[in-house]
């Protein structure tokens, strides 16, 4: 009951895969990690894109002591939470650039400015591999396993850098 998820990339590639009968999108789940999915029957797999459809939206925002806090797979739209906010898993495209989006992570480790993402106090993602949390504005990629070794899964207060601490 704490735990919460959103769609991003590997779950919309899934749901292309078994519900619009996409199987380009079954090989770029394969050739991603997603090799595990041939271990299950075709209902088990039904049953669970169901589950992702009917429970995982492609945003949510908190609200916080910390103010308003989003939470999205990778980089926002346009960088503002409005259209963020705006999205519906009814009508998903799977190109979404909130889906795929490198951009916001890119700029920082290339040492380009980054803006806020407008409308929202911070912004949580994953989608990159990176060995630490990595802030681009008020945006945080938190998808540590892969590099780092764990998982980040910790208070959003611990993970705001001194300059962003109030």
């Amino acid at each position: 009951p704490w735990f919460f998820s959103v769609l991003g990339n590997h779950e919309i590639m899934m749901l292309e895969w078994l519900l619009n009968d996409a199987p380009h999108y079954y090989r770029m789940q394969v050739l991603n990690g997603g090799d595990w999915l041939s271990g299950y029957d075709d209902d088990t797999l039904h049953r669970y894109a169901d589950l992702l459809v009917r429970q995982c939206p492609l945003t949510f925002t908190l609200d916080t002591s910390l103010g308003q806090i989003g939470i999205c797979h990778t980089d926002p739209l346009y960088n503002d939470w409005h259209v963020m906010q705006t999205l519906s898993t009814d009508a998903f495209n799977a190109e979404l650039p909130s889906l795929w989006s490198r951009q916001r992570y890119h700029h920082v480790r290339m040492d380009k400015p980054v803006g806020p993402v407008a409308n929202v106090d911070y912004v949580v993602s994953g989608h990159v591999a990176c060995e630490q949390p990595v802030w681009a504005g008020n945006q945080v990629f938190i998808d540590t396993k892969y590099r780092g070794g764990a998982l980040t899964v910790q208070p959003m207060a611990n993970l705001l850098p001194p300059a962003m601490r109030s």
